[in-house]
């Protein structure tokens, strides 16, 4: 595989990684690859992150004011905030996948315009859901704060500017998605071949599901060689889908090899050492052994076996006896020539330049002042506010509006009987001029660059349609209620969007759409 790193900057802006958030030794040894990796086609700094930085938006009290919010979701915002606040439109940052850290950042970048924004790049291979993926086929009926994590981690794949990883297997994965991840070539040099009785075999990674010891040690079994002594990891790491942990669930393999069995993370110079993890970067210790000779069998497409590119690699109990028993599967989905270059994001900066925005009201105006204010004091104004009187029949509310009226030639009054919020949408919908919509409740405050930055993700992205955020409740309930990015997949369980916080393209409009007025309920689904 060639890879070029250049593209990625252009400019005066300069190639950085974050790396302390990133704590743990798998996922820094990942990051270490990889900006070692890049570290050969350009210079790269690592980028200061103190832990105490308020970053900007934190003066609203944001860090303080979640509520039934995951915990990872908070922290992949604060990441955002910091990063942001460290860097410079036209930076590129690498940032790991691990917990969905990335998520927030890439997706606040790709909403940004061009000039205004950085290149995110994430590394794929420390995430939650490549982690159930490899050892239970399936990212679903996960905890709340694991869900959360792959929401997360998929928003970072998807809005990412460019998806690396060193593992084919990894990068299989994300196709999957419909994620065209960059495979980068970390081959070094060759692995020496099995040679010899095997009397010593090491297995060097933690016993959990995802470095596969039961399949390790059933095929040891069944090789038709004298059984050897096998070295295992003391580390039993964090395996959630088992109860217990993987070592007690390996009790009934580990009666077959008996004594032959010893927990050990120090190992002398073992014979062989057989790796199951797909995504993990081989520990130094164990570099150092396949460097002094010995040999190593790898999973196919793991980032082992991007690194060791001659190491017989296994797929499966039959292959690694194989292999054992002298039959060497090759690897045989090499990469073929990438290019670390940034898609083209052409924006349409034509979009979202003349924003409706509807308020229905019934009866109640008691903070139809605020509202409004709120609307019309925008960074960038909106060409028209439509109230629609919903059959209000109050002279106090007939009054308001003539108040607003007078005050503002941008605000027009829409009457109509009694029919309901829904009914009342669709009339402002039907009498709006502009090329893009909002619609607020009447007790509702937008933010004063609300207009400025959804406008500005409809323009940074034509292929969408319509942009929401998240909501700060205020009054008797006082929070901010992070919700995840929305797709099909999260739409199946939850609706993350509330209708009053979302700037909609007006060909939404045009093409029909409109609220069912029959619905008395949830009728912002």
């Amino acid at each position: 595989m060639t890879s070029t790193v250049a593209p990625l900057c252009s400019g005066m802006g300069k190639l950085l990684y974050a790396g302390t958030e990133m704590r743990g030794t798998r996922g820094q040894r990942l990051l270490d690859l990889t900006v070692a990796w890049m570290g050969e086609h350009s210079g790269i700094e690592k980028l200061s992150l103190p832990a105490n930085h308020p970053g900007p938006g934190d003066h609203m009290g944001l860090p303080d004011a979640f509520a039934a919010t995951p915990q990872n979701l908070i922290e992949s915002w604060r990441v955002a905030q910091r990063i942001d606040a460290a860097t410079q439109p036209g930076d590129t940052v690498l940032v790991i996948d691990r917990d969905g850290l990335a998520g927030v950042f890439a997706l606040e970048q790709a909403m940004r315009l061009p000039s205004d924004r950085c290149t995110s790049v994430v590394v794929a291979g420390e995430s939650t859901y490549l982690k159930f993926q490899s050892h239970a086929a399936t990212a679903s009926g996960l905890s709340p704060e694991d869900t959360s994590a792959v929401d997360w981690e998929l928003a970072s794949y998807q809005w990412a500017d460019v998806v690396i990883t060193p593992s084919a297997w990894v990068r299989d994965q994300l196709a999957a998605l419909g994620v065209d991840a960059v495979l980068m070539n970390v081959a070094g040099p060759e692995s020496a071949h099995i040679a010899g009785p095997v009397q010593d075999v090491w297995l060097p990674e933690p016993v959990v599901r995802t470095s596969r010891p039961g399949t390790i040690l059933r095929a040891i079994n069944m090789a038709r060689l004298p059984i050897p002594t096998v070295t295992m990891s003391e580390d039993d790491g964090v395996d959630e889908v088992w109860v217990g942990n993987t070592w007690d669930a390996l009790d009934g393999i580990r009666l077959v090899h008996r004594s032959r069995i010893v927990r050990s993370d120090e190992v002398a110079t073992p014979d062989l050492i057989i790796l199951g993890d797909r995504t993990a970067v081989p520990s130094a210790q164990t570099v150092e052994h396949v460097a002094a000779g010995v040999p190593v069998i790898v999973p196919e497409g793991s980032t082992a076996a991007g690194i060791w590119h001659t190491a017989p690699v296994w797929r499966d109990t039959a292959d690694l006896v194989a292999v054992l028993e002298g039959d060497s599967l090759r690897p045989t989905n090499s990469a073929g020539a990438a290019s670390l270059v940034v898609p083209d994001r052409s924006p349409d900066e034509d979009r979202a330049r003349r924003i409706s925005v509807g308020v229905p009201v019934f009866r109640d105006t008691r903070h139809l002042d605020t509202c409004l204010e709120s609307i019309l004091n925008q960074s960038v104004a909106p060409v028209e506010v439509l109230i629609y009187d919903d059959g209000s029949n109050l002279e106090s509310v007939d009054e308001a509006l003539h108040t607003w009226v007078e005050r503002d030639d941008r605000v027009r009054v829409l009457t109509g009987p009694n029919q309901g919020v829904c009914a009342a949408r669709n009339h402002m919908l039907e009498s709006m001029v502009g090329d893009a919509f909002l619609l607020v409740d009447a007790d509702d405050m937008l933010h004063p660059s609300f207009l400025k930055k959804t406008s500005r993700a409809l323009q940074a992205n034509p292929d969408i349609v319509a942009v929401s955020t998240w909501t700060r409740f205020f009054g008797t309930y006082e929070a901010v209620e992070a919700k995840p990015p929305f797709d099909a997949r999260v739409g199946k369980r939850e609706n993350p969007i509330i209708s009053t916080c979302v700037l909609v393209d007006m060909s939404v409009r045009d093409q029909g759409v409109r609220f069912a007025p029959d619905l008395a309920g949830s009728e912002d689904w």
